[in-house]
């Protein structure tokens, strides 16, 4: 029996197509209970019927599959910084300094997420599923571990990963084609902070930045005995999300 929630996350630079991904694996697989998404994990259970208005929200969300994770009491992430405290504080120190974060509203929405992401974690790994879970965005995709020398990012990983809760699996998305992530990055809604107002150029250089950052995560986690399946982002989207649906299904079935 499984002492804690495996957990599963999914990787890329911003714009490769993650949230897609993620989305279209939720909707379309987790039924088939080979792996649960964290939505469905956190997701609010049922109120009852002593609850009349309450009970017939929860069905039409659950009929309609409208995910939504309850708000995680604050108490989860001060237990995951109790646990992990060395890595927290390496986290924020790191926040403080880095040049992505170079202003106070920049710090504190890195923090802000950063709790977030401690308090999902606890979350998750205190309800002991017996299936992999798998999160769009974890530890790995944090931008405080980016810098403009590639060394840099190399040295600064090899502590963050002997820090980090390790993982159970991660599913790796990018494609060599620099110019579809460029597209995806400028067109889409969501906007990062250090991307907005620049031109194509800074773009290209932060993407091949990021894929330094994942590829050298990657190969430094399978050295650490995570479980790792790649996939090329340029595929039709229907494809991947069967390529990694088949991955998680194949990691429900080891103990």
């Amino acid at each position: 029996m499984q002492t804690k929630t495996r957990i599963v996350e999914l990787i890329g630079p911003p714009g490769v197509g993650k949230s897609m991904l993620y989305e279209e694996m939720a909707r379309k697989y987790y039924k088939e209970k080979d792996w649960i998404s964290m939505e469905h994990l956190l997701a609010p259970k049922s109120p009852g019927l002593k609850f009349p208005v309450q009970w017939l929200e929860h069905q039409y969300r659950k009929l309609f599959d409208k995910k939504r994770i309850k708000s995680i009491p604050t108490e989860y992430g001060l237990r995951f910084i109790k646990e992990n405290e060395k890595f927290a504080e390496f986290c924020w120190n790191h926040i403080s300094t880095s040049h992505m974060h170079n202003s106070p509203d920049k710090r504190y929405r890195a923090a802000y997420f950063l709790f977030t992401d401690f308090c999902r974690y606890q979350a998750i790994l205190e309800k002991k599923h017996s299936r992999p879970c798998l999160i769009e965005e974890g530890f790995l995709q944090k931008s405080y571990l980016l810098h403009q020398e590639k060394q840099l990012i190399e040295e600064l990983l090899d502590e963050y990963i002997k820090l980090i809760p390790l993982p159970y699996a991660v599913i790796g998305i990018d494609t060599q084609e620099k110019g579809l992530i460029l597209s995806r990055l400028k067109t889409r809604k969501k906007t990062i902070p250090s991307h907005m107002d620049k031109d194509d150029s800074f773009l290209l250089s932060d993407i091949e930045l990021w894929q330094h950052l994942v590829h050298t995560a990657i190969d430094k986690l399978k050295r650490s005995g995570v479980f790792v399946f790649n996939i090329d982002g340029s595929r039709p989207l229907a494809e991947k999300a069967a390529s990694s649906h088949a991955f998680l299904k194949s990691l429900s079935q080891t103990s």
